[in-house]
């Protein structure tokens, strides 16, 4: 088998030459010889060969578009591993995070309840007790307080 070196769109322009070739041949005289009978199997011949030429082609484009596929392939699985490689790492970032809160939340739960058990036996820590001997210093703070338009977050 010789392989053509021809580009696809050169071999079908040859094929629709040579077929426009085999009909006009066929079209002119109905009434075919025994010699016009072989040159019609040398056009039908020719086609046969510009066919396979063809197919040859296409499955040649076929194997480099699976060469490039598998290419492709092995490139997705690449990137596939490095973003799970980045999520893990956000888990793993995220995991020790709340390891963290896992350990200050009973220390914060007990700190609170602390809190609620003074304020129940009358004792009010909320106020602090220099606010109280100082009241002219206390009212000269609150006019230096300039955010009381501004509204925080609650956590």
């Amino acid at each position: 088998m010789s392989v053509n070196t021809s580009s696809l769109p050169e071999t079908v322009v040859q094929i629709g030459k040579a077929f426009d070739t085999c009909l006009e041949s066929l079209l002119v005289e109905p009434q075919l010889k025994k010699d016009d009978q072989e040159e019609l199997t040398e056009h039908v011949k020719q086609l046969k060969s510009l066919m396979l030429d063809v197919e040859k082609q296409i499955k040649d484009i076929r194997l480099r578009a699976m060469g490039n596929e598998q290419l492709s392939l092995s490139e997705s699985v690449t990137l596939l591993k490095r973003d799970i490689a980045i999520k893990k790492e956000a888990v793993s970032k995220y995991s020790e995070k709340l390891d963290i809160w896992s350990e200050m939340l009973p220390a914060l739960k007990n700190k609170s309840l602390e809190i609620l058990r003074s304020r129940a036996d009358g004792n009010d820590t909320a106020e602090p007790a220099a606010a109280s001997a100082h009241p002219a210093s206390s009212a000269m703070e609150d006019d230096e307080d300039d955010d009381d338009d501004v509204e925080f977050e609650e956590i």
